[in-house]
């Protein structure tokens, strides 16, 4: 072969090979970027859970619901409810409502500090919320509804879409992490309902030692069950472990607590004494409800809470907080022996108890310190007082002006507020210059 021949032959390859640069460079630059993505860990984004300081209470003298400033000792916000009987659930801004009267559930929107849209569910459902999850129990029929608490309305309440059925007569509970535990006392099973991803995992487990028919309640110690049967006075503890509280000496007409973080007791409130019972199923401690006294009250469901048990008693008016520290506090109150119904509400590191019939509040972790001034909470009419019309506008003059320029003349300011509302300072319109 011609040295000219082998000349060609090597630049018909070399322009051949520059036609396809492109493409292998594309290739290569994408192989990279793909090995670098797969590689790199991303930049790290811290979700921030605002804590706005406040929870949320019921007054259902008023149809209210209203948002105590902790700290403040001031309610700064409101929102009406369409009757008395609502079950409030609340977990940081996660906020829903269970009207018994008009049977539906609806979500509260914190910001606008309104009620969500709301949805019908069937009559007699019991609404339950823990952590973000909302459960919706059909006790009649038996169906069972689990989804997200921010957006109840986007459940579907039909026999077709619920996550559980044959629980006829049953109860229901949600854990402070978010796990469901409904029992069927027809056919003696719990069903468990967790979080798996974006859809939900259910469990069915046989328990005994309880009957149809029998006064029953369940609660959640972290995420745990226990099952209460206060017609037998027994104890169904977590791996259905039973616990007879007769041979006890625990008298009969316990009330369970609501669902607390986890801990190795679960707390019960008889009409005279607070009782902690171990949930290995050793013996439990009782407490008197009131230091040297058996005077019988009506409690509430006592509440575990930062490491210290609380427990309240209308009729008696006694209050008791006992302590992993050993701290025990007895207070007696006046006006909790004349609250109607007194529930414990907790909201992060927040307790208060809460009549839910008048609104009174009580600070059970300092010395049950009083809370009731609802009325600092503006009504339309006083809303309407303070916006000034179009003819007291008109009456606010221009300031007097002369030809010779003046230093300014600084006037103090005087502005009244209301809790609960923002409002304009105008600091320059009393001023002259």
């Amino acid at each position: 072969m011609s040295v000219v021949a082998k000349n060609d032959r090597m630049m018909r390859l070399l322009r051949r090979a520059m036609r396809r640069f492109p493409a292998i460079t594309v290739v290569l630059l994408t192989a990279v970027l793909v090995l670098v993505a797969f590689l790199h860990r991303g930049i790290e984004v811290t979700e921030l859970d605002v804590d706005d300081g406040g929870i949320w209470v019921s007054k259902g003298a008023d149809l209210s619901l209203g948002h105590l400033n902790y700290d403040a000792l001031t309610f700064d916000g409101f929102v009406s409810t369409p009757s008395a009987q609502v079950a409030l659930g609340q977990d940081g801004r996660t906020v829903t409502i269970g009207d018994e009267t008009t049977h539906s559930v609806a979500s509260v929107d914190v910001a606008a500090m309104k009620l969500g849209g709301a949805s019908t569910v069937p009559e007699g459902s019991r609404v339950v919320q823990g952590a973000s999850t909302i459960a919706v129990l059909d006790s009649l029929a038996g169906y069972l509804w689990v989804g997200e608490a921010n957006r109840p309305d986007a459940i579907k309440y039909e026999d077709t879409s619920a996550i559980a059925d044959g629980l006829a007569d049953g109860i229901v509970t949600v854990s402070t992490g978010g796990t469901v535990f409904a029992y069927a006392p027809q056919y003696a099973t719990l069903t468990t309902v967790t979080r798996a991803g974006s859809t939900w995992s259910t469990t069915k487990a046989t328990l005994s030692g309880m009957s149809v028919g029998d006064d029953l309640s369940i609660t959640a110690v972290g995420d745990k069950p226990v099952i209460y049967d206060a017609t037998t006075n027994t104890l169904v503890l977590p791996g259905g472990r039973t616990r007879a509280l007769d041979a006890d000496g625990v008298a009969p007409g316990a009330v369970l607590q609501m669902p607390g973080p986890a801990s190795s007791s679960v707390l019960l409130a008889t009409p005279d004494s607070l009782v902690i019972v171990p949930l290995n199923g050793s013996a439990p401690t009782v407490t008197p409800a009131q230091e040297g006294t058996s005077i019988s009250g009506t409690p509430a469901p006592p509440a575990f809470h930062q490491g210290c048990a609380y427990g309240a008693w209308s009729s008696s008016g006694a209050a008791l907080r006992q302590c992993e520290s050993g701290l025990t506090r007895y207070t007696s109150v006046e006006r909790l022996a004349a609250s109607k119904h007194p529930l414990f509400r907790v909201n992060r590191t927040r307790i208060v108890l809460n009549d839910v019939s008048t609104g009174t509040l009580w600070l059970p972790d300092k010395n049950m310190v009083l809370v009731n001034n609802w009325d600092q909470i503006p009504t339309e009419e006083q809303e309407e007082e303070d916006t000034p019309t179009p003819d007291q506008r008109e009456q606010v003059s221009e300031p007097e002006h002369n030809d010779k320029n003046t230093p300014p003349e600084a006037v103090d300011d005087e502005f009244g507020i209301r809790p609960g509302r923002s409002t304009l300072l105008p600091v320059l319109d009393n001023d002259s210059d």
